[in-house]
């Protein structure tokens, strides 16, 4: 494996985005938590050949990025998933199925 022990203790960020139809590429994005480790680690990587499980091999690509921020944690919105629990969206849906059954005259029956 690419990615040892050694490698793992020292990363505190790592997010995998895989291939799609729309990107054809997947990409991870890895931060290190000392320059050392990510100099060691950007050789190592960058011309690895990966096998897929198909047989054909693939050239990994590292890349520094000149924005090395990582994002922050996605805080949990508390009120998340409760909208059919809410008094006043139950009001308005009732409301909505009240208008739904009122027919409008047209112009034409007037």
């Amino acid at each position: 494996s690419i990615l040892t022990q050694d490698n793992a203790s020292s990363l505190d960020y790592f997010r995998l985005a895989p291939a799609s139809k729309r990107v054809p590429t997947g990409t991870v994005y890895l931060h290190f938590k000392s320059v050392e480790k990510l100099m060691s680690s950007h050789s190592k990587l960058d011309g690895f050949r990966l096998p897929d499980g198909k047989g054909l091999e693939f050239r990994l690509i590292s890349e520094l990025s000149p924005f090395q921020k990582i994002p922050k944690k996605r805080v949990i919105d508390r009120r998340e998933g409760t909208i059919g629990k809410d008094a006043d969206f139950l009001a308005f849906q009732q409301k909505l199925e009240q208008q739904k059954d009122f027919k409008r005259e047209s112009a034409e029956q007037q």
